[in-house]
């Protein structure tokens, strides 16, 4: 019984004297670091700067765009987008949009991860890519996560 107990012992002592020095797994959780939102637009919004990052970082952004008044005109249409500065040194552009028609009220969304370049700003903008806008009116609300 003596030298199970001290096998056992030996056994558990060597696996603990292994795994000492390894740190458990961080667990994190997304970090917002920048929120930009505009109410009642009726026009474009030039790109702005919502977000710097120091450092290079893994990001996920949130978009959502409410049609509060319509125009009736099924052509026209409002992009939200985003462009940030990636390894290649491309300006992020569309697909990273989320875009709603101009015709009645309702909403249109998109959720991005991207990877950008420090000290680059990650830009948010508001065009009327095709059709008639006069007369329509939309809320803007962008979000952006630091996921690593």
């Amino acid at each position: 019984m003596r030298n199970a107990t001290c096998g056992l012992l030996l056994i558990l002592f060597g696996t603990w004297s292994s795994s000492h020095g390894q740190g458990a797994p961080t667990i994190t959780t997304p970090q917002i670091v920048a929120r930009f939102h505009r109410l009642g637009q009726t026009g474009q919004i030039p790109p702005t700067t919502i977000y710097t990052p120091k450092n290079w970082g893994t990001f996920r952004i949130s978009i959502v765009m409410v049609e509060t008044v319509g125009n009736g005109n099924p052509n026209g249409e409002w992009e939200g987008g985003v462009s940030f500065v990636n390894a290649a040194g491309v300006n992020g552009g569309w697909p990273f949009v989320a875009a709603i028609d101009t015709v009645a009220p309702h909403s249109g969304f998109g959720e991005f991860p991207i990877r950008a370049k420090a000290r680059k700003p990650i830009k948010f903008s508001v065009t009327a890519p095709r059709g008639q806008t006069d007369g329509s009116k939309y809320n803007v609300w962008v979000v952006v996560e630091q996921l690593m």
